[in-house]
């Protein structure tokens, strides 16, 4: 007998705890009509709160059942909207409570008072983003130039032409002069770089960049030459250095193989991957 005693209470607390874990496996289903009164019954619970986000979480439940729920459901959803910040549904909703309920609505008065200040706040906000919106439109006007465009501008003030590809080609081609690849560790500037690159930007929509490199013995020069289509090209360059030999590769902004190089260091080879990308973008202009 005791067994017996002891095994039904074991079975109990078993029962409860599952019940307890998994209370909707031992709650009976209420009609979806009941269930969308409970949910609204909850909603002002939590309107009363001030806590119109758990609100609103309720009232959806309720529109998930897909029943026609009672004509106060939608002036109520309505104010959770608004509270929300949800204009365009909750004039949506106020409206059809309106229209279902006319003048004899319990909430007739209330509704069309928040009715109004959901018209008098979606005024604001559109006169709001209008006046941000010109506000974009006059800054665009009184922008002032970049502080590349300044130093480009420079450029063509030093090199006395009109023309900003002209100036960087000038630019580009100085630097890349001026930190050739010269052999060994003692660097004779009297005499000709082992490595010189040029870059021409003469023809439309392409870079030509040419290689000169010193042949031993006679002084003469092998030339290669490189084309770039520029057009849809990045103008961001990059460039990698090795400090073991001082030496700086500007890579091909396509392939991103090395493209063009300087004996310097990081400093020299991110100002001329800048230039370059800036000539580029120039390029891209002309057409």
């Amino acid at each position: 007998m005791i067994n017996s005693w002891f095994g039904a209470k074991v079975w109990l607390w078993i029962a409860a705890t599952v019940c307890f874990t998994f209370g909707s496996l031992c709650m009976a289903d209420l009609p979806a009509e009941i269930e969308v009164d409970r949910f609204i019954l909850a909603a002002k619970k939590h309107i009363e709160q001030g806590h119109y986000s758990q609100a609103e979480q309720y009232l959806q439940k309720a529109i998930a059942l897909q029943v026609t729920p009672p004509d106060e459901f939608y002036f109520i959803y309505g104010k959770v909207l608004f509270q929300n910040r949800k204009m365009d549904q909750a004039q949506e909703n106020v409206e059809r409570y309106l229209k279902r309920t006319g003048k004899e609505g319990e909430y007739y008065q209330e509704a069309l008072g928040m009715f109004t200040n959901i018209e008098e706040y979606k005024q604001k906000d559109q006169q709001k983003k209008a006046a941000i919106s010109s506000a974009d439109k006059s800054d665009v006007i009184k922008i002032e130039p970049s502080k590349m465009d300044k130093v480009v501008n420079n450029l063509k003030a030093q090199y006395k032409t009109s023309s900003e590809t002209v100036a960087l080609e000038s630019y580009i081609n100085e630097l890349l002069s001026e930190y050739a690849l010269r052999k060994g560790k003692v660097i004779n500037l009297n005499k000709e770089a082992d490595e010189l690159y040029t870059i021409n930007a003469k023809n439309p929509g392409e870079l030509i960049v040419t290689k000169a490199t010193r042949v031993a013995g006679d002084g003469d020069k092998q030339l290669q030459n490189s084309v770039l289509k520029i057009y849809g090209v990045t103008t961001d360059i990059k460039y990698n250095c090795s400090n073991v030999d001082n030496t700086c590769w500007i890579k091909h902004p396509v392939t991103l193989e090395r493209w063009m190089a300087i004996r310097s260091g990081e400093n020299i080879a991110n100002k001329l991957s800048k230039f370059i990308g800036e000539l580029i973008k120039y390029k891209q202009k002309e057409g």
